[in-house]
Parts: C-alpha cells; sequence; structure tokens
C-alpha cells in the first residue's frame, strides 16, 4: 500500500499566491511512444542550425540529408540516455547502410553525449545518421549547425519543460494545461557581448543586450471545432553595460506551417509585423529602458482565458516587488472559442505545425531577431511556475535549455538549484536533462511478474506487507524471502516501510517451491536421506536427488528388483528406466514412484541341455519376475560324442512354468544310450531279431544277446558260438564264423554212410526179383 502525501505550502509566495509542491496528480501521463517522436523527430531551427528531439527504438536510426558546402565544419551535438552511434556519410556510403549491406562512412562518433567537429572537404550531399544499436529505447536531442569553424551548441539556456522527463533512465510523456505562467528572473551579474560571428545566426558586433524569454503556447479549441496554436511569450530585455532593462510580448501563430495572423482578428497594445520569408507576428513592448541596480529581480506573467464573447485572451505582465503586476498587454484573439487554455505537452511530429513544442521555457538568449551573444561573466537564477488551482507550482521536471525561440547564448551552463529552479552561468554549454521532483517508485513482484509503477513526491512513505507464504491449489507455492532496494539493500522481513526520497526500485523477492513427492515399497535415499515415503517443499530450479538400490532382498531366495520411477506431472508424466540413481532438476509440482517387481530365484539343471526361452542351458539359475513365465522346450535326443547320446523318458518335451514362487527343478528322466553297430556275414538271431547287419541305440547297461548259429555253405559246416554283452559304450561288433570240422565230418560221414546204405539196398532189391 501506498500513502501519498497531499500537496503541501512551500515557505514561499509570489504575486499574492501560496507556492506549493507539485503532486503527481496533477498531470496527465502518456505513452511516449503513442506520441509520434518514434516516427519523426521533432526539429526546430534557424538558418544553418537545426535542433530537434526523437525517440529511436532498439535498432532503429534517424538519417538527415543536408548539402553541405566545402571548406566547411559540421557541427553536432548530441545528447541521448543511452550510448549511441553517429554516422556522417555520403550518398553511396548511405545507399548501403540503408539496404543493410556492409558499409563505410567518413567520420564515426559514438556515446550518450557526442559533440564532434566534423570538417567537409568537398561540398555535396551527405547524411548524418544517428543510430541505436541498443535492446532500449534511446531518447536523442540533437542540434547540427554548419559553420566555417568548429562550434559547440548554441541554444538559449535555463530552464524548459517539454512534456517529457526522464526518471531512472526511463522516458515519462505527460501533459497538463494551466490559465498562468509565472517566470521568475534574479540577475545578479552580467556581462554580454553579440560576437563577430554567431553559428547560423544573425550578429551585432559588440550589442551587450541580452533576453530572458517567458515562452508558452496556449491552445484553443474554436467554436467550429479546429484546434488552434499560438506561442504567446513574455520577455525582458537587459543591456549588462548600462544594467536596463525593457518589456515585450509577441505572439506567433504555431497552427499551420508558417506563422500567419490576421490583424483584423486580434486586438491589443501592438500590432502585426513580419520577421520575413512570409512570418507574421503579434509584437508590441514598452520600449523605454528602465535602470535598475544588481541584483535585479523581476517575474514574467503570462495568463490566458475566454472574454465574455467566447474569444481567447493573452494578458501579459511584470512584477518587479512580486506583490502586484503590471499587466502591460492584453491581447486578444477575436476568434470564437470553447476553449484556451497554456498547455505543457510533449511534442508531436504527426502534427503539421509551424512549431511542434508545446513547452513552457524560462531561458536566457540573445536580445532580438535570431540573434545570439556571448556570455562572458553571467549569473542569473530563474525559477518557473504555473498556476494550479489558487496555487503555484513549480514545474515537475527540467530541461536546461531552450527549443521554441530563436535567439541563442554561447558559452552559458545552466543547472538545477531546486524544484523548478536553475541557476545560469557562463561556462561549457551542454544542454542536458538536469532535474525531475518527482521519483519513480518501481515495485516489481516476482510472484506474478508485475511491474507496478509510480510517481511520487519526495518524502513520500512507502508500507508494503505480503504474507509469508502463499500457497496454490496445484503444489506450488511462494515464501517471501525479502525486499530488494535498488538492487542493492536487501530487507529480509515480512514488511517494509521506507520513505521515498528519490527514484526507487523495489523488489518482492520470493522463492518459488514445489510439492515433490517420492514413495517407494522400500528404503531409498532422497537427498542423502534413507526414506520410503518422502514429502517436501522444493525450491523451484534445484536438484532433487534420488538412489534407489538395484535389489533389495528379501527372505527365501526372494528379491525386490528395479524396474522404473513413474513421474506424474511431467509431460504430464514420464518413465524413468535408468538410471536408477538420478538427479532430477524441479521446474513443477511433482511425484516420483520408485517401481519395484517381486523376483524369484529358479534353479534348473539338466544332464543334457534344454531351452529355457530360446536359450540352451543345462544349469539354469536366475532371477525371475513374478508371474512371468519359462517356457522349457527339452529335446528328445541330445547327441553327445562318440556314438553316444542322451534319450528324454518323460512324457513332456514343452514345458510352461508360472513363477510365483523360488523354484527348484531337475530335468532326470534321461537315459544314456550307445550306438551299437553288430555285422555278419551270415545271419544271426540278435535280442530275438534276426539280420545280418543290427544298428541300434540301447541304454547303457542293458544287455546284448546273439544266439549261437550255424550255417552249410560251401560243403562247410560255419559256426559261431553266440554271445551276451552288457551295453556300457559305443559298439561295433562284427559276428566271427568258424569251420567246425568235427560236424563236417560227420556230416560227410553220414552221407556216406546213407549213400552205401541206399546202394546196399538198391543190389538187395534186384537179388530177389525173380
Amino acid at each position: 500500500m501506498l500513502v501519498m502525501p497531499i500537496g503541501s505550502v512551500m515557505a514561499q509566495s509570489m504575486l499574492g499566491y501560496e507556492i506549493i509542491k507539485p503532486q503527481p496528480s496533477m498531470f496527465s501521463y502518456i505513452n511516449p511512444t503513442t506520441i509520434g517522436l518514434t516516427k519523426y523527430p521533432a526539429q526546430s531551427g534557424v538558418n544553418d542550425t537545426t535542433a530537434g528531439m526523437v525517440i529511436l527504438l532498439p535498432t532503429y536510426y534517424l538519417p538527415l540529408s543536408y548539402n553541405f558546402s566545402a571548406g566547411q565544419f559540421v557541427n553536432i551535438y548530441v545528447w541521448s540516455n543511452q550510448s549511441i552511434s553517429i554516422y556522417l556519410m555520403n550518398n553511396e556510403q548511405y545507399s548501403a547502410f540503408s539496404s543493410g549491406q556492409s558499409y563505410t562512412y567518413i567520420y564515426e562518433a559514438g556515446g550518450s553525449i557526442i559533440e564532434r567537429s566534423f570538417y567537409i572537404s568537398g561540398g555535396g550531399t551527405y547524411y548524418i545518421v544517428i543510430d541505436n544499436n541498443n535492446q532500449g529505447s534511446a531518447f536523442v536531442l540533437y542540434e547540427i549547425t554548419e559553420s566555417p569553424s568548429p562550434e559547440g551548441p548554441n541554444f538559449p539556456m535555463g530552464i524548459a519543460d517539454y512534456g517529457l522527463a526522464l526518471l531512472q533512465g526511463n522516458l515519462l510523456a505527460y501533459e497538463y494545461s494551466t490559465d498562468m505562467f509565472v517566470g521568475e528572473v534574479t540577475i545578479y551579474n552580467a556581462s554580454t557581448a553579440e560576437p563577430s560571428y554567431c553559428p547560423s545566426l544573425e550578429v551585432e558586433p559588440g550589442n551587450t543586450w541580452f533576453s530572458t524569454q517567458l515562452n508558452v503556447v496556449i491552445l484553443i479549441q474554436t467554436a467550429n471545432g479546429n484546434t488552434q496554436y499560438y506561442w504567446l511569450q513574455d520577455v525582458v530585455r537587459f543591456n549588462s553595460q548600462s544594467d536596463q532593462f525593457q518589456v515585450l510580448d509577441n505572439i506567433w501563430n504555431d497552427t499551420g506551417s508558417t506563422s500567419v495572423i490576421n490583424s483584423a482578428l486580434i486586438s491589443g497594445n501592438g500590432g502585426i509585423t513580419s520577421s520575413g520569408s512570409n512570418v507574421f507576428y503579434y509584437d508590441w513592448g514598452i520600449e523605454q529602458p528602465q535602470s535598475v541596480s544588481l541584483p535585479f529581480t523581476i517575474y514574467l506573467v503570462i495568463k490566458v482565458g475566454l472574454n465574455s464573447n467566447g474569444y481567447p485572451w493573452a494578458a501579459f505582465g511584470y512584477s518587479i516587488n512580486g506583490q502586484t503586476t503590471t499587466w502591460y498587454d492584453n491581447v486578444t484573439i477575436m476568434i470564437p472559442s470553447n476553449y484556451a487554455s497554456i498547455t505543457v505537452s510533449p511534442p508531436n511530429p504527426l502534427l503539421n505545425r509551424y512549431v511542434l513544442f508545446n513547452d513552457a521555457e524560462l531561458v536566457v538568449a540573445g536580445p532580438w531577431s535570431s540573434e545570439c551573444t556571448i556570455a562572458n561573466t553571467l549569473g542569473v537564477e530563474l525559477g518557473l511556475y504555473f498556476k494550479y488551482g489558487d496555487y503555484l507550482v513549480p514545474i515537475p521536471y527540467m530541461w536546461n535549455f531552450g527549443m521554441h525561440t530563436a535567439e541563442s547564448i554561447l558559452n552559458a551552463s545552466s543547472i538545477s538549484i531546486g524544484p523548478g529552479m536553475a541557476f545560469v552561468k557562463n561556462g561549457n554549454e551542454e544542454p542536458t536533462y538536469i532535474m525531475g521532483y518527482f521519483a519513480l517508485l518501481t515495485i516489481y513482484n516476482s510472484i506474478n511478474g508485475v511491474t507496478n509503477t509510480s510517481i511520487v513526491t519526495p518524502g513520500t512513505p512507502v508500507k508494503i506487507g505480503e504474507p509469508e507464504i502463499i500457497v496454490f491449489n496445484n503444489g506450488t507455492r511462494y515464501v517471501l524471502q525479502g525486499y530488494v532496494i535498488n538492487g542493492s539493500e536487501y530487507l529480509s522481513a515480512a514488511s517494509l516501510s521506507i520513505v521515498i526520497n528519490g527514484s526507487t526500485s523495489i523488489d518482492i523477492e520470493w522463492v518459488r517451491q514445489y510439492m515433490v513427492n517420492v514413495t517407494s515399497p522400500i528404503p531409498i535415499l532422497v537427498n542423502g536421506n534413507a526414506t520410503s515415503n518422502y514429502s517436501g517443499w522444493v525450491n523451484a530450479g534445484s536438484t532433487i536427488t534420488i538412489n534407489a538400490p538395484k535389489y533389495y532382498a528379501l527372505n527365501n531366495k526372494t528379491r525386490l528388483a528395479f524396474q522404473y520411477f513413474y513421474v506424474i506431472n511431467y509431460e504430464p508424466y514420464y518413465t524413468i528406466n535408468y538410471p536408477y540413481n538420478l538427479s532430477f532438476t524441479i521446474d513443477s509440482p511433482m511425484a516420483f514412484t520408485a517401481t519395484y517387481t517381486r523376483q524369484y530365484l529358479v534353479n534348473i539343471v539338466s544332464a543334457a541341455p534344454i531351452y529355457i526361452n530360446g536359450s540352451a542351458y543345462t544349469n539354469y539359475t536366475g532371477w525371475v519376475n513374478e508371474g512371468s513365465s519359462l517356457v522349457l522346450t527339452i529335446p528328445r535326443y541330445y547327441q553327445l560324442s562318440n556314438a553316444t547320446r542322451y534319450v528324454f523318458n518323460g512324457n513332456n518335451t514343452a514345458i510352461t512354468l508360472t513363477v510365483d514362487e523360488p523354484e527348484e527343478l531337475s530335468i532326470n528322466q534321461w537315459t544314456r544310450q550307445y550306438l551299437i553297430n553288430i555285422s555278419s556275414q551270415y545271419p544271426v538271431n540278435i535280442n530275438g531279431t534276426t539280420t545280418t547287419q543290427y544298428t541300434n541305440w540301447l541304454d547303457a547297461g542293458s544287455i546284448i544277446v546273439v544266439r549261437p548259429s550255424t550255417v552249410f555253405t560251401d560243403g562247410l559246416l560255419l559256426q559261431e558260438p553266440g554271445l551276451t554283452l552288457v551295453v556300457n559304450g559305443p559298439m561295433t561288433i562284427n559276428i566271427k564264423w568258424t569251420i567246425n570240422w568235427v560236424l563236417t565230418a560227420a556230416l560227410y560221414a553220414v552221407v556216406v554212410i546213407i549213400i552205401v546204405s541206399i546202394i546196399l539196398l538198391i543190389r538187395r532189391s534186384r537179388r530177389t526179383m525173380p
């Protein structure tokens, strides 16, 4: 909450009015990027002098084209709230620059204040380019003159309010209206003389007169809906040699492209005169100089309004004693109107006007006719005030140079000495912004990124109170850290109370935190601490470290195996499989769940290799996830070397094992078999089968029976004795046949006996026949 004091009365009065401090509420504020200065410059100039103001957005530049004569100097003065660059270029160089090509230049300079003189060796068209290559907008004041010798800036010096100000380097635009301005002038000492040469201005060498001018603009809304602007001048001329003064007033029509005033539509003590080139203005003055002694104080007063006929009027006065005003001219502009007021507002180049400045100035300059003077010694105190209600108020912001008059002064500088007050003295001339009465209060709240900017008066108390913690429903909270004042001073407290004495920035510092939850079926390490259920607020951008064991042993050949972290509220969910030890940057509320799977130890042994989930094993040992399946494929035969194999005797050669507990499994239904080869030249009976070639796989330990056999071949009896073998390895057997001579002899003996017997029988039979 900001506590704003009301305007307090200053310990001073003037012309019957009390002077109060300016208050921010007295002014209307404008976005400076909408006033046209970002598109075009606001310029004024006399003869060979051009002065202007412009707002250059980032990467924008202002090209100014001139026809310079050979053997002359180009004098450039630039002031900006940013560091900028200026280039002097010819046509070809500027063409390359403006088209984005690689470019060169004749001269270059850079900085926030640039004062340079460049010699022109050849006449022709040249460009002066003011380039803003910054990331921020640049407000630029510039003056460019052409002269036969190097020269510095030549402005009227004093106080001016352009409706523009700088607060903490930021450009501020504002406007206000009033019916009266007062310029307080005190001359302490003065020695001036016009030189033999004045840059771009007229000159009367040796003339010791100078002027102090109160220049304002009256805005008139006519009855037919038009807007008109008139430049009002209330001037005191002072002879620095004879200490004499005289006063005069001028009115110029700033509405159109040139000043034209119809003598039939204006009435006052003076008349219409011309300054040449079809420029006409109203002029009146008290011609008889009056002598005074120094210090000399005079108050210049301009007051405006509408008379009973609806005609705008402007009264010009002065006061010597500061109490009573001598109104020496009252001018009526006989145009029916609804509104007339002195207006201060930013220059707007979008308006097609003779002079673009609606400013208020109180400046020291040459005496008349666009002339300049040089300050040899000078001490003039100035104060510029506007009427607000029944009070006088010093202008809120001050520049130390004028733009709304043709006269100037050399070797003079102006410095601020208080609100609405400046002191003009001889010295190096440096046109610049010199003071703002108000302070810019900038409060930045990082909780929402919102910057609140207020314009406050010095002495304003400010109190800010914030809750220590703000919790949102989405698992986010902000914890108040404290306040940073002007980027360096830090206060760690829930509330802040300060008095604003100058432009101040206050950053309300918060730490954004997110709720982080970590859950696990077993203890894991969260930032080094063992827990199975972590819940806490973590600073945004900080790192949380989670170390989860890859395995966690339970009893009875059972364990838990890490699978992944399941993360909620991250795109919008996420699984992190690896690593099981991780570091995670927290940039949102998050929930981590360590996911484990129960595993059982499974042992499977087999005399011969079997396939488990497609891989061959004779001795499988592994941790298997609960509920998963092992597919066992058992070959019916497994071939070993050397004519040996295993044969599986079980019924199932394909087994699916669902693991829901530790398993011990032995595949022991194997029988070793050997390859038996028995060959014989003649058929034999082998285990009941008569064959000459026996080939078979037989179980280890089984019996082979070859029965004895006898065959008669080639007139001989061959015999094999038979055999009985126990199978304990591969066998290749060739049956051996031998001649049984005894049987063969017996056989033949029997045959002989039979033959003999047959013969004998035959013979006996023949004897007995008749």
